[in-house]
């Protein structure tokens, strides 16, 4: 064993517990399922570094359950990671949305942002309009956020 071990070994653990997660996308996802739980690495071998034994000689010694919380953080992580996810998923289509709105505004000026009086036959591209312009405000604070985060 490493003379550095005891130094190390959180990270260590750490760092294979991602790797578990992050290659196994389905597994992943039944981390993220136990959202909000307290996870515990129970044993019977009295690890009580790792784990927290449950046999009749540990039944009194409170384990440190250093792996149930290295799960809990990878856990969030995750559930972090997939939120960002979504929330850049969502904001690629907005943008395009956007861009499209402001290249009609760029194109037919301000007076082209629908005001409800179109012909009957344009109703449709209203509506198209009326969500693109909506998506402009948004996606500009958006952009500001993500512009501070990098």
């Amino acid at each position: 064993m490493r003379n550095d071990w005891e130094e190390i070994k959180i990270n260590v653990m750490l760092e294979c517990v991602r790797a578990k997660f992050y290659q196994n996308r389905d597994l992943a996802g039944k981390l993220v399922e136990t959202d909000g739980l307290e996870l515990i690495e129970g044993n019977r071998w009295h690890d009580n570094i790792w784990g927290n034994c449950s046999c009749s000689r540990c039944q009194h010694i409170e384990g440190k359950n250093l792996l149930g919380k290295i799960l809990m953080r990878v856990r969030e992580e995750v559930v972090t990671e997939q939120a960002w996810e979504q929330l850049m998923e969502k904001t690629a289509s907005l943008e395009i949305i956007a861009d499209v709105a402001q290249e009609l505004v760029d194109a037919f000026g301000e007076e082209y942002i629908p005001a409800g009086d179109f012909p009957p036959e344009t109703e449709r591209l209203e509506k198209y309009m009326d969500i693109c312009w909506r998506a402009i405000k948004p996606i500009s604070k958006l952009k500001k956020v993500l512009k501070r985060r990098k």
